[in-house]
């Protein structure tokens, strides 16, 4: 599998695992619904700005999205937030800013199984 094609099939995965339609995923990122489609079925040969519109699109931070085309973390949610996955078991760490202008960290674990 190329990483074109894995690309597709992290975007597809994260697109219908947020109930997003690819109509509406081409709205957030300005881009024509076609396009998202020729680019999920691994037809487009797309630039690091475009992959970084559709993964704003979908709420994810892109360096995730590319995580999880490799095969490396289970994505779910990760803006804003670090995303780890060991076994079956996501941690999503939020870090929220605090009052005083700090960082607050909340962790959040769940099993994907």
């Amino acid at each position: 599998m190329t990483a074109r094609q894995r690309f597709a099939s992290a975007l597809a995965h994260l697109r219908q695992q947020r109930g997003v339609s690819q109509e509406e995923l081409a709205g957030r990122a300005g881009l024509h619904r076609n396009y998202v489609g020729s680019v999920e079925r691994g037809e487009r040969n797309i630039g690091i700005d475009t992959m970084e519109r559709l993964a704003q699109g979908l709420s994810v931070e892109l360096a995730d999205m590319l995580r999880m085309a490799q095969g490396e973390s289970g994505v779910t949610n990760t803006t804003p937030g670090l995303v780890r996955q060991v076994g079956s078991s996501v941690t999503l760490t939020k870090q929220p800013p605090s009052k005083d202008g700090g960082v607050k960290r909340t962790t959040e674990s769940r099993d994907t199984r």
